[in-house]
């Protein structure tokens, strides 16, 4: 089964794209508020993510990658980009001012990310150890 997400910004939204899905497909339906700032909880299940990628490197090649460097790269090549107002310099936004709806998209690029080369680090069961 493959998964199928959909971030709708209200739930007339996410109820006529549930409509207009091919009638083969079943969607699982998570709905979040895009309201506030990314939540501890996708926060806690970030790190873990980092800290997995950082042990699962040292394993495979010996080499140690500190969290906050993988948080860095990750961040440099998926944040979403703002300009920065005093001196109009393009920078990744930084993941703690992300909305709950921007912090869940860069949180599956990171994903996608590790599961692909040079990585292909299997995350199957990754948030086991959260």
């Amino acid at each position: 089964m493959s998964t199928i997400k959909c971030y709708a910004s209200s739930a007339d939204q996410a109820v006529n794209w549930i409509r207009d899905l091919p009638g083969d497909k079943f969607p699982a339906v998570v709905m979040v508020s895009d309201s506030g700032i990314r939540s501890v909880e996708q926060n806690r299940r970030y790190w873990g993510l980092v800290r997995f990628a950082a042990d699962a490197i040292f394993s495979e090649s010996g080499a140690l990658i500190e969290p906050t460097t993988i948080h860095k790269m990750l961040s440099s090549l998926y944040a979403p980009v703002e300009e920065d107002p005093i001196t109009h310099e393009f920078r990744p936004k930084s993941t703690s001012s992300m909305t709950v709806v921007e912090f869940a998209e860069y949180m599956e690029r990171c994903e996608a990310f590790f599961s692909t080369d040079p990585f292909n680090l299997d995350l199957t069961g990754w948030e086991v150890a959260l």
